[in-house]
């Protein structure tokens, strides 16, 4: 039975973790979801839309002033890195 355990305990951290870094892009991808919703009028971006963001549409983002937070762009960036990987 111990070894069962031992055995077990990595599989039980690894599944753990990968919950709470699916937690933590679920998280952030909702407040950008939020973010971007309140500041624009003509363009809803939702989860599905996401992986779909290009680079060119998010100079068109800016040029637009959707994001006029730069602390916003680090949370796309760091959004798509959770979705990348």
């Amino acid at each position: 039975m111990e070894r069962i355990l031992q055995e077990a305990n990595p599989l039980i951290k690894e599944v753990v973790e990968i919950y709470n870094n699916l937690q933590v892009e679920k998280t952030t991808i909702s407040k950008m979801d939020e973010a971007f919703s309140k500041d624009n009028n003509y363009l809803n971006l939702n989860l599905a839309t996401w992986s779909d963001i290009r680079e060119e549409d998010l100079d068109l983002l800016l040029q637009e002033e959707v994001i006029n937070d730069v602390s916003k762009l680090f949370e796309y960036q760091k959004a798509m890195e959770f979705r990348v990987s």
